[in-house]
């Protein structure tokens, strides 16, 4: 963001957020990379998933970042990309390469059972997910994360409709 002051030239704003930390473009690249070849669950490649599920995968998360995950309403070829809903951050194992997130509901119950859903996974600045950490648990979203990169997306399709809890 940027500030107009008395001179009408532009200014940065001191609040505003950092970007993805300050590593190179190619160890970002090679980050996404390896967060993207490491997704165990769901398939990468597609999936028939129950209402609950959770994403994990097995690899480095660059320092100063977490991955976050949301998923999307959709059709068998393209994601309604205009609302993610359930966004949440993974957990980390301590002292290992593993992440995980916690269950989450994917669409509206036994109503759409066959439908297809995309699950997105992003790398997001520390400082951006601080704030999403504040909002309405979990929190659904317009517009993915500020300042994030997006590490894939994941067509998946729903085949069980009630979570068991």
């Amino acid at each position: 963001m940027s500030g107009v002051g008395d001179s009408g030239k532009s200014k940065p704003d001191a609040k505003a957020p950092e970007k993805i930390s300050d590593i190179s473009a190619e160890h970002l690249i090679s980050s996404i990379t390896e967060i993207k070849n490491g997704i165990e669950v769901p398939n990468p490649h597609g999936d028939d998933i129950p209402a609950c599920t959770i994403v994990s995968g097995r690899s480095k998360i660059p320092k100063g970042s977490g991955v976050w995950v949301g998923h999307t309403n959709g059709t068998a070829r393209r994601a309604n990309d205009d609302v993610f809903y359930n966004v949440r951050h993974s957990q980390v194992e301590p002292g290992e390469n593993e992440w995980y997130t916690e269950e989450f509901t994917v669409g509206s119950g036994s109503k759409d059972i066959g439908a297809h859903f995309y699950i997105f996974v992003y790398l997001v600045p520390d400082s951006v997910g601080d704030i999403l950490d504040t909002l309405k648990d979990p929190p659904t979203l317009t517009a993915p994360p500020s300042k994030s990169q997006l590490v894939t997306k994941i067509r998946v399709k729903k085949i069980k409709g009630e979570c068991p809890h």
